[in-house]
């Protein structure tokens, strides 16, 4: 799981409680941010899925979820990761920060394909594109 901890009383009561672990404890900034945005690329196909939230984490329990048109910087960038790594499928999970820049918080080499019941035929363009990329490699 993840936590966000705002003070210095916060963490020094997370850092005790984590000496009991046997596993390592990963710790990033937070970034405020204005957008987030999961962009799934499946063989040529690309969606983007701006997400909200009641709270910071909008990947997680997102309250709101469309589809938009993916910003070109992200897609050029994701892209260059993608032939990077070699995949054919993979999801970007984004976030436009308060700043005014993109940052790329995680790749999925295995992200969910359910877009959103509201948007049932993009899902079925995403499953559409892996049943292609598998008939191509058998």
């Amino acid at each position: 799981g993840k936590l966000l901890i705002n003070n210095e009383y916060e963490w020094s009561e997370i850092a005790d409680y984590s000496h009991g672990f046997r596993k390592f404890i990963c710790i990033e900034e937070f970034m405020p941010y204005e957008k987030d945005i999961r962009l799934t690329v499946v063989g040529n196909e690309i969606i983007a899925c701006e997400r909200k939230s009641e709270n910071w984490k909008a990947n997680v329990n997102p309250t709101w979820m469309d589809i938009v048109d993916a910003p070109e910087e992200i897609v050029d960038m994701s892209k260059t990761v993608q032939n990077a790594v070699g995949c054919s499928v993979a999801g970007y999970d984004w976030i436009f920060t308060e700043r005014g820049d993109w940052k790329l918080l995680e790749m999925n080499l295995s992200p969910g394909l359910n877009i959103s019941e509201e948007h049932p035929g993009m899902e079925n363009k995403l499953q559409t594109e892996v049943v292609r990329l598998l008939k191509k490699q058998v």
